[in-house]
């Protein structure tokens, strides 16, 4: 046998395993595009529709009353300090002008005004909503930093007072190091704080959160660092680092800020107004919660109930207490009933025709890390029917995805039951937490053949294409067959892939007159050698 044979192999293996994948991936582009162009026009065709419906009933709308019966999840869920649950529903009125009515918890109303008389009213309420900063180790991220990758982190220095200086975090040394206009090193920041001696210093771990800003009076940058065991506040101004929270035995995998940057900013120790007070909040892999506070300054340690760990969790600090607002949207399936769904958009569309369960509840936290409830919410969602839901838009456009799913390879079907049974993804994670992988599953779920009949009878006739056209040019009966298969595994993909490999001329076999191709040196025929030029000789081949 030939040596260089299974390197030739090898080598068209490769070329055959990229080019299928190359174009699968051009394929499911392809198919995405037409699917959103689509329905985009279609989309457009109904909102013209929409709108010109709109128009000719504003009049009827504008004469509307508000009523007292109102669905919960169309409304604002507010709390006041002292636990009372207020229910702020808008009501929009054409052109521009806009009304909001606020009931209490049993629906009953209790104001009623314009937007601008609301934003006063609405003061009163704890800001849940207002400057929360939040992270997780599913989501890193670095905020306001110079940072193309975690080996070049860049804090610029003022120029009055480090002439033109910059720190720069070495990841691999895991410590910050400062450079002159020279970009000689002049001074070192680890966690023991700003040395000259590089000797002296202790590491400085890799942040999971890293965020930047200037105080008000320019005298230098300030970073809040978070690592998997600690929050430094960073000074690169003053020269200064202060430890705020150090768990050597525990891992913090989430946490948020409340106006902590922004106190830093003004370089006061007291809260912005009366009602906020900055707050830090990590939580641990065991379900600690740390709750790190200023003016005084406090740390407040606490255990979250299992049951409310996976929920929507908002700390705040106001009028001198720590509250805790828990919001269930009613999506709680278990971690063993997730991983019965393959894609998150089946998750989501099987989830949504069911009744959900929801409620929101209050907590305040004491100094004691004990959790006191103060008050709670709890409602009943219907199914959600095709009219009251994005699907009224007609997305997707189910029509469409079964006409484009007849191009795809018939492998999705098993690769997709495969993937949910064996992977065991859980896919409600899949909006916080998108990667490639994922991506790519949930696209061969959206164009699924779904064992269609069509899709194989065009996977038959491409396979039939490729029989034909490969019979006189063979190499061997293994490889007509295996193109026969791949191209009936792999529909339109296949067949592009064969004619990108196997688009060779043929010829008439000078012995036996039957088409032949020039990529063998023998007919596959009669066995006929093909005429070989010799040296010094013209030799011309023709069909005949």
């Amino acid at each position: 046998m030939n040596r260089t044979t299974p390197l030739n192999t090898i080598s068209r293996l490769c070329r055959i395993f990229i080019l299928t994948f190359v174009l699968l991936i051009s394929l499911m582009v392809i198919q995405m595009f037409i699917h959103e162009s689509f329905w985009d026009w279609d989309f457009r065709g109904q909102s013209f529709e929409g709108e010109q419906n709109s128009s000719n009933n504003s009049q009827e709308i504008e004469k509307e009353p508000i009523g007292n019966k109102k669905q919960i999840d169309f409304t604002n869920i507010s709390f006041l300090p002292d636990g009372t649950i207020n229910l702020d529903y808008p009501e929009y009125k054409f052109p521009n002008d806009n009304r909001v009515q606020v009931n209490d918890i049993n629906n009953n109303p209790v104001w009623q005004g314009s937007g601008e008389e609301y934003e006063k009213y609405s003061e009163k309420y704890l800001k849940f909503n207002g400057d929360i900063v939040r992270f997780s180790d599913k989501n890193i991220m670095f905020n306001s930093i110079n940072a193309e990758s975690r080996n070049s982190i860049l804090v610029l220095a003022q120029k009055d007072t480090k002439k033109n200086a910059y720190w720069k975090y070495n990841n691999n040394r895991k410590y910050f190091e400062e450079f002159n206009i020279n970009r000689k090193i002049i001074g070192y920041c680890g966690s023991n704080g700003f040395v000259s001696d590089r000797l002296q210093l202790k590491l400085l771990e890799e942040p999971l959160l890293a965020t930047i800003w200037m105080t008000e009076n320019n005298d230098g940058p300030i970073i809040l660092w978070w690592t998997r065991h600690d929050i430094f506040e960073i000074d690169f101004g003053k020269n200064s680092i202060e430890s705020l929270l150090h768990l050597p035995e525990k891992d913090i995998i989430e946490g948020e800020y409340y106006q902590w940057m922004m106190m830093s900013i003004h370089g006061k120790v007291y809260p912005i107004n009366d009602e906020s007070r900055p707050l830090i909040m990590c939580r641990t892999k065991d379900n600690s919660v740390f709750v790190i506070l200023r003016n005084p300054s406090e740390i407040i340690q606490t255990e979250l109930p299992e049951e409310i760990v996976s929920k929507d969790l908002c700390f705040i600090a106001s009028n001198g207490k720590v509250y805790l607002r828990v919001y269930d949207e009613g999506w709680g399936y278990s971690k063993e009933e997730e991983t019965e769904f393959a894609t998150y958009e089946e998750w989501t569309s099987q989830r949504w025709k069911e009744t959900r369960n929801c409620s929101v509840k209050l907590f305040e936290i004491k100094s004691s890390g004990d959790l006191k409830l103060l008050n709670k919410l709890e409602w009943t969602l219907p199914p959600m029917t095709p009219t009251s839901r994005y699907e009224a838009l007609g997305y997707p456009n189910k029509q469409i995805i079964a006409f484009l799913s007849i191009f795809s390879t018939s492998l999705y079907d098993p690769f997709y039951a495969y993937t949910k049974k064996s992977f065991r993804y859980s896919w409600s994670s899949f909006a916080e937490n998108p990667n490639p992988g994922k991506l790519f599953l949930s696209v061969v779920g959206f164009f699924l053949p779904r064992y269609s009949l069509l899709c194989y009878l065009i996977s038959l006739l491409i396979a039939g294409i490729v029989f034909f056209h490969s019979f006189p040019r063979r190499k061997s009966w293994i490889g007509l067959f295996g193109w026969v298969v791949f191209a009936f595994l792999f529909n339109v993909v296949g067949l592009l892939v064969y004619f990108a490999l196997n688009f060779t001329p043929v010829i008439k076999c000078h012995n036996c007159n039957k088409k032949r191709g020039l990529n063998t040196p023998e007919c596959p025929r009669c066995g006929a050698v093909l005429s070989v030029a010799a040296q010094g000789n013209l030799c011309i081949i023709t069909e005949s």
